[in-house]
């Protein structure tokens, strides 16, 4: 059976993804989903829930599980990142966060501490 889907709405399901691999995956799969449970061409609404359930599982299969295991300086860190409003140089995310700039970052009294 076929499954037809307007261009527009693929290019839409697709940008969805932001070129994320598994995202990609994951609406794939959430719309064949729903085309599977239909007999009709794919429409707007069917691309909107698809994209959703994807992010959805995204994040509990990908982002929580990666935060979960995130120190408090990693997450004080991030928070300070996802604060800012664009590009900017890692040194600058790192000092808004009161974090070395570097993870090798040393002070003058440690540069004397073998590692």
């Amino acid at each position: 059976m076929d499954h037809p889907i307007n261009h527009v709405l693929l290019l839409k399901a697709a940008e969805a993804t932001g070129g994320y691999p598994f995202l990609i995956q994951l609406v794939g799969y959430h719309l064949w989903q729903v085309a599977e449970s239909t007999n009709r061409p794919l429409e707007a609404e069917d691309v909107r829930v698809a994209v959703a359930a994807a992010r959805r599982r995204n994040t509990r299969m990908v982002i929580e599980a990666a935060l979960a295991s995130a120190s408090p300086k990693d997450l004080e860190f991030l928070k300070a990142m996802a604060e800012d409003d664009g590009p900017q140089r890692l040194r600058t995310s790192a000092n808004g966060s009161g974090m070395p700039a570097t993870p090798w970052a040393t002070t003058a009294q440690d540069s004397s501490t073998p590692a």
